[in-house]
Formats: C-alpha cells, sequence, structure tokens
C-alpha cells in the first residue's frame, strides 16, 4: 500500500508480458500490507487479477519459501533506499529487475545479477522480465552471481566486519 512502492507499475509491467506471453507464472505480491482497493481495481481492469497472488504479513520464513520457489524478483519502486527486498531476493539466488529508485543502482549489477529500468516505465520492465523468463540459462546464471555479491557485499559477516574496521579507525584516531 506504500505509494513509493508503485504497484500500479508493476501491475501494468505484468499485464504486458501476459499479452506477450500468456502462459507466465503467476505474480506473487508479498508484503506487510496490501495494495489499496483503487491499485486492485487496476489489476481487474487489465485483466490480470486472477493471475495475482496476495500474499499480507508475511513471515521471514514464509517470505524465504516465496524466494525460493519465484524464478525472479521484480521491484517497481519510484523512491527505495537501501533495497533490503532486493538483497534478500538476491541472497536466495533470484535475478532481480528493478526500477532505477535509488538504492537499487547501488546493489544491481546490470546484465549481471538482473536489470534496471526507468521509474515508472512498465514497457521497459515487462521487456526485461520476459527476456528472463525467455532464458533459463541466463535466469540461472544470474541468479548464481546475485547470490555471490549479496554474499560477499551484503552477509552480517561482511557487513559487521566493515562497521568493526570504521570503529577502529575512528578510535585509534582519537587516541
Amino acid at each position: 500500500s506504500d505509494p513509493r512502492k508503485d504497484v500500479r507499475t508493476l501491475l501494468r509491467a505484468y499485464a504486458l508480458l501476459r499479452r506477450a506471453a500468456p502462459d507466465v507464472p503467476k505474480l506473487v505480491l508479498a508484503g506487510l500490507t496490501m495494495p489499496t482497493r483503487e491499485d486492485w481495481g487496476l489489476a481487474e481492469s487489465l485483466g490480470v487479477a486472477g493471475f495475482v497472488e496476495r500474499r499480507e504479513g508475511v513471515s521471514h520464513a514464509s517470505l524465504a519459501d516465496l524466494y525460493r520457489g519465484a524464478c525472479m524478483f521484480a521491484l517497481s519502486s519510484v523512491e527505495e533506499g537501501l533495497g533490503l527486498p532486493l538483497m534478500e531476493a538476491m541472497a536466495t539466488g533470484l535475478p532481480v529487475v528493478s526500477t532505477r529508485s535509488g538504492g537499487p543502482e547501488t546493489i544491481v549489477a546490470e546484465g549481471e545479477t538482473g536489470y534496471l529500468t526507468p521509474v515508472r516505465d512498465a514497457e521497459a520492465m515487462a521487456e526485461k522480465m520476459r527476456a528472463l523468463l525467455a532464458d533459463a540459462r541466463a535466469r540461472r546464471r544470474m541468479g548464481e552471481r546475485a547470490r555471490r555479491i549479496a554474499e560477499e557485499r551484503f552477509s552480517l559477516e561482511t557487513a559487521g566486519r566493515v562497521i568493526v574496521e570504521k570503529y577502529d579507525e575512528l578510535l585509534s584516531g582519537a587516541r
């Protein structure tokens, strides 16, 4: 329901994707809250509501299961900070399609771990999603690379080491 997540662009992209390839997997929307009534009305008017599964209040364990059962992760935000959902998806070995909305540009390696598209560009998002669906080898390769990058750059061990090194640097300068 957060307007910054721009679920409408994702729904439009999914509708375009379904028109191009009617046998695409269902779209699963998972989060603490669900799209607004107006957003859901858009899904109905686009003819995709029956192909969208909504999961509200998903636990971390259930979310991890959803990631493991998915073929890709898509994020259509107009504004995104760190991009924790992207890192979680990548850590489970998923290639990602995300808008260039701030944080994703620091996480997604274009063409290596997924794709970045312009904000509010449903056509571009649909095209990148279609490209991933059409090429299982690329999807697998990008997913494997995404997992490696998540482990190398975003694991608790790596993040903790950076913090401890920074503390050491600051404390040694104070002496």
